[in-house]
């Protein structure tokens, strides 16, 4: 699948991609050829998508992910923000942790390595009493990972990977959506 997307991609930037093996058990060689622009045919460099014009509200957030360098990535990046991130690497943790404490968001990847998935964890979640806000954050994109996503209980579909602005953004909606004041702590007033 990798290998067809990155072909795909390398095509649609008027490339190539070649493979070459020596045979089974040899590995195998991937090139990928780029066709070579001149500086006055780059294209500007994208302009970053703005924050929202007031800081987001402290939450306290559980990230449901599997790949613990992107866990703890995320962490740090939300935790620079001002929020309170726990990490549980499967859905089991997830549930028990969500028992045990309280949590304004969850942010969960939908395919986890060990055990139930993403979609168990909003399903239960979804039928216990004040449940978190929840946010798919998966790789599947698609109109019926959505749909899917929605059914089982989601409130909100991230695809990866998304910028920071969107998932502060999505988080925000989710803090403003359920009402709930943080339970991280105050956020920071604003004088003028």
């Amino acid at each position: 699948l990798g290998l067809s997307i990155v072909k795909h991609i390398v095509e649609l930037h008027g490339g190539r991609v070649a493979v070459y093996s020596d045979g089974p058990g040899y590995g195998a060689s991937f090139r990928l050829h780029l066709p070579r622009l001149e500086a006055h045919d780059m294209p500007a460099p994208p302009v970053e998508t703005a924050r929202p014009d007031r800081p987001v509200s402290a939450a306290r957030l559980l990230l449901v992910e599997d790949e613990m360098d992107n866990a703890r990535t995320l962490q740090t990046l939300l935790a620079l923000e001002g929020h309170e991130v726990e990490i549980a690497a499967d859905a089991e943790t997830a549930l028990r942790l969500c028992r045990k404490s309280r949590y304004d968001v969850v942010v969960c990847d939908l395919e986890l390595r060990d055990g139930p998935s993403g979609h168990e964890v909003a399903r239960v979640l979804s039928m216990e009493g004040a449940r978190p806000y929840l946010i798919a954050y998966s790789g599947y994109g698609q109109q019926v990972d959505n749909e899917r996503t929605r059914q089982a209980g989601f409130d909100r579909h991230l695809v990866k990977p998304a910028t920071l602005v969107e998932l502060l953004s999505a988080i925000e909606e989710g803090l403003r959506e359920h009402r709930r004041p943080s339970h991280a702590g105050p956020s920071p007033t604003v004088t003028a």
